[in-house]
């Protein structure tokens, strides 16, 4: 699945959100490149860095 369709797919489901978020078609869609793309930080990544620093 592409981008649209995969988010597509996952909005039409009859599941609950937490039940749909670990769907395939999600992980697909809004995987941790989309999120760096919006402008949001890894939360391990900042844990590692703090922990480790």
């Amino acid at each position: 699945m592409e981008g649209g369709h995969a988010t597509s797919a996952g909005a039409a489901s009859s599941k609950s959100y937490w039940r749909n978020s670990k769907t395939e078609s999600i992980h697909i869609a809004l995987n941790n490149e989309f999120f760096t793309k919006k402008g949001l930080i890894s939360l391990h990544d900042r844990w590692v860095a703090i922990r480790y620093g």
